[in-house]
């Protein structure tokens, strides 16, 4: 088995309780580089995952910082994670894990396509989609941003001028 994440997001329900430190193996994660993890807890959240750490999330109802962990861009070999959970301080509270969310990152498309129209002495450079108009004076050269709203005039001068899209 294993899980196949596609494109899609997994959410595994938990219920349970771990005195640790104690080991733990995700696997099945296919080809993917990384991965998003979604840790929802309820007391004392200790979670070591190599290579990985948390970044504060952002959220309400339910689900704040203050009882879920997000780990970002959690680098997967040969379709596992390992890591180690709870706490191995004497005395140290059991760590309650309620829930985990497992989220294959979502790529970024290229921006554009970039288009060109000639209106009378005007170029028009248009794109759909959100993302910074560059130019340069050489195609090696410096790109320096012109715009983040299309469609854009540009009048030509004297020579040539390069124009590309980033996000």
């Amino acid at each position: 088995g294993g899980i196949n994440l596609g494109d899609y997001i997994v959410v595994v329900p938990i219920f349970d309780s771990f005195q640790g430190p104690g080991e733990f193996t995700i696997s099945g994660l296919g080809e993917v580089p990384t991965v998003d993890i979604y840790l929802f807890w309820g007391v004392s959240p200790v979670f070591d995952i190599p290579g990985a750490s948390s970044v504060p999330f952002v959220g309400s109802g339910i689900y704040t910082s203050g009882n879920t962990l997000y780990y970002a861009n959690v680098p997967v070999a040969n379709g596992t994670i390992s890591g180690t959970i709870g706490s191995s301080e004497k005395g140290a509270a059991s760590t309650v894990l309620y829930g985990m969310t497992i989220q294959k990152p979502f790529a970024v498309s290229p921006p554009g396509p970039l288009s060109i129209a000639i209106q009378g002495n005007t170029v028009v450079l248009s794109w759909p989609g959100t993302a910074t108009l560059q130019a340069a004076d050489e195609l090696t050269g410096t790109w320096v941003d012109i715009a983040t709203t299309s469609p854009q005039n540009v009048t030509p001068a004297a020579g040539h001028k390069f124009y590309r899209l980033r996000h």
